[in-house]
């Protein structure tokens, strides 16, 4: 989140938008590259970057600095580490030790930041500490939600739904404040979506193909 908001400091926000949604292309590729998968499946992966980069480009405004890019796409990165971590220890810790976890780490880089920018708590009053403690509990339901759901779905499934809230902010930025977009935005944004859903939908698919070969392999063992 902090590279991210630093990144709106150097570039627009319509590009640190698409490039955000970067993090579920580059987790389909990371599986199409660790798995057995068809070339299909690597090529549509591929391709999705591709539209992103041409998205890129449309949403680019002459006074960006390649900074911005640098660091909204190192928080990608660490987004997609972060969903493969949460995928791996939801299947081996309880969430109340993973919930201590996130916690401590939110902890630990606030009061870095606190540090480095010499920001304290003299100008917090009573709204400020409310208004902390009820996104602090919205995070720990967030926590429980996907703790949940990456034991049982893929890292690239538990952030589709991020991608759906992306163009459904375009949609309601259309129709409410009137916000003109490209016809190339438009199209590339909804390209993306069924691009994304298809790969996401074949390896749910498969997966499941796998599981019911594996069951009836067991049956007949037995």
């Amino acid at each position: 989140m902090l590279l991210i908001l630093t990144g709106f400091q150097y570039i627009s926000g319509g590009s640190v938008t698409t490039i955000q949604r970067m993090d579920i292309p580059l987790l389909i590729l990371y599986s199409a590259i660790t798995s057995h998968v068809r070339k299909t499946q690597l090529f549509l992966a591929v391709l999705t970057f591709v539209i992103i980069l041409t998205l890129v480009i449309v949403h680019k405004r002459t006074n960006e600095r390649p900074i911005g890019y640098a660091l909204v796409l190192l928080s990608v990165i660490c987004i997609c580490m972060n969903a493969l971590l949460q995928k791996n220890i939801s299947t081996k810790e309880r969430v109340e030790i993973i919930i201590i976890n996130a916690s401590l780490s939110s902890l630990l880089w606030s009061l870095t930041w606190c540090l480095y920018r010499n920001a304290w708590f003299e100008n917090v009053g009573t709204i400020q500490c409310l208004i902390l403690a009820m996104f602090g509990f919205f995070e720990i339901i967030i926590v429980c939600i996907l703790v949940q759901l990456y034991k049982i779905y893929s890292p690239d499934f538990v952030r589709y739904p991020f991608l759906l809230s992306a163009i459904f902010t375009m949609i309601a930025e259309m129709v409410i404040v009137h916000k003109h977009f490209s016809p190339i935005v438009i199209v590339g944004n909804s390209l993306l979506v069924v691009i994304v859903t298809y790969l996401i939908k074949t390896r749910i698919d498969n997966r499941l193909t796998t599981q019911a070969q594996a069951s009836k392999e067991r049956a007949t063992h037995n």
